[in-house]
């Protein structure tokens, strides 16, 4: 299906809309996208609403995005998250790393 995604740089906060397909075939290119746009360390805010899969690389990427920002002690909040895609950050245990929020 592939991944599209908006992103909104706000003051305070970036804002990302995700549809689609986080994996092998669109990490890369989403990660270097979002970390084009922190032109100063930012929260970040995922509404995954539309992301219906994630993969391995895909988490790879939030992990290299999360890695950007927490030096200058900044977050990563991902909302309206689906249960599938959900039990992979249980799974992995990134649901205590990155903020879910329901």
């Amino acid at each position: 299906m592939g991944l599209n995604y908006n992103i909104s740089n706000n003051v305070d906060k970036l804002v990302i809309d995700l549809n689609g397909d986080l994996d092998a075939y669109a990490s890369d290119d989403f990660k270097n996208e979002v970390i084009k746009s922190l032109d100063t360390p930012k929260d970040i805010i995922f509404d995954a609403t539309g992301l219906d899969f994630i993969d391995s690389t895909g988490l790879g990427s939030l992990i290299s995005i999360y890695n950007k920002i927490k030096e200058e002690e900044k977050s990563i909040t991902i909302k309206n998250i689906k249960s599938n895609v959900k039990k992979i950050f249980e799974i992995t245990e990134l649901d205590k790393v990155f903020n879910i929020v329901e």
